[in-house]
């Protein structure tokens, strides 16, 4: 595969196919470690494609499924972001893949945040309003969790990220923007 056929065919089925949402198998009759296998490798191909040694995955909804990320991936370092929930709620109102009603949205916003619950000890959970009010420190946080160094560039994500492979989804749009604190005028 090239590394754009390699990155959509992850994408799509990389944590659907770990998860179990998606009905991909490796090989048919194949066990679940052999679908854990080949998602491994194709993350792996993906970060590799970008000089990256780690590979992640940030869908929201994987929270409701610890259970098999920490199967699959004992070793894992999952890094919580929890939002305020009327804002949350809000925002995933407009979002093509939520419902457009308050009341469901809130409901899986809860059921989020109690997913997360009995895996505390596991887990590093931060407010998305602190890292907007205090990025160095929570990066520091995020960083040391993960076992990696102080590096300047994660204050420049936007200067950094690959976007130009992603759609152009309005929901990603602000992840190529700099860190602002809540409130503050984007240009």
């Amino acid at each position: 595969l090239d590394r754009t056929s390699a990155s959509t065919l992850a994408k799509l089925t990389a944590a659907g196919a770990l998860l179990g949402h998606l009905p991909v198998q490796a090989r048919p009759g194949a066990p679940r470690s052999e679908a854990v296998e080949v998602v491994t490798a194709l993350m792996q191909a993906k970060a590799a494609g970008f000089g990256r040694l780690r590979f992640g995955d940030k869908t929201p909804m994987h929270i409701t499924r610890l259970d098999a990320i920490f199967a699959a991936y004992p070793d894992a370092k999952v890094v919580h972001v929890v939002r305020h929930p009327v804002p949350t709620v809000v925002s995933m109102m407009e979002m093509p893949w939520a419902s457009n009603s308050a009341l469901l949205n809130a409901l899986m916003v809860r059921v989020a945040v109690d997913a997360a619950r009995p895996f505390t000890e596991r887990i590093l959970e931060l407010r998305l309003e602190e890292l907007l009010q205090s990025p160095r420190d929570v990066l520091g946080r995020v960083l040391d969790f993960v076992g990696e160094p102080w590096d300047e560039a994660v204050l420049h994500h936007s200067e950094r990220a690959p976007f130009e492979e992603d759609p152009r989804l309005p929901w990603l749009i602000d992840a190529e923007r700099p860190l602002r604190p809540p409130g503050a005028v984007r240009a």
